[in-house]
């Protein structure tokens, strides 16, 4: 098993991931949000989800899982097809 962390600008992208994952087995899922005290981290995840505009929505997510060998192609697609970012382990 592979343990993923992604990365999502807003709470409605991480669930839609979480929703997205039953299709394929995952364990150990979970959805955080992020706190904003954790500052290093925030400026990472501000410069990978650059706002479009000061009304962007900005409140990132983290969505963690566990996912075998096989599926991890299509775990990382589910992911990145819902605007999410896969950090590097």
């Amino acid at each position: 098993m592979r343990n993923i962390q992604a990365y999502f600008k807003t709470e409605n992208d991480a669930e839609s991931v979480r929703a997205s994952l039953e299709s394929i087995h995952v364990e150990n899922e979970s959805v955080e949000r992020i706190p904003t005290d954790h500052h290093e981290l925030i400026e990472i995840i501000i410069d990978i989800f650059k706002p479009e505009s000061r009304e962007d929505e900005f409140s990132p997510y983290l969505v963690q899982f566990d996912v075998s060998e096989t599926d991890f192609e299509e775990a990382s697609n589910i992911v990145k097809n819902n605007r999410g970012y896969i950090g590097a382990k």
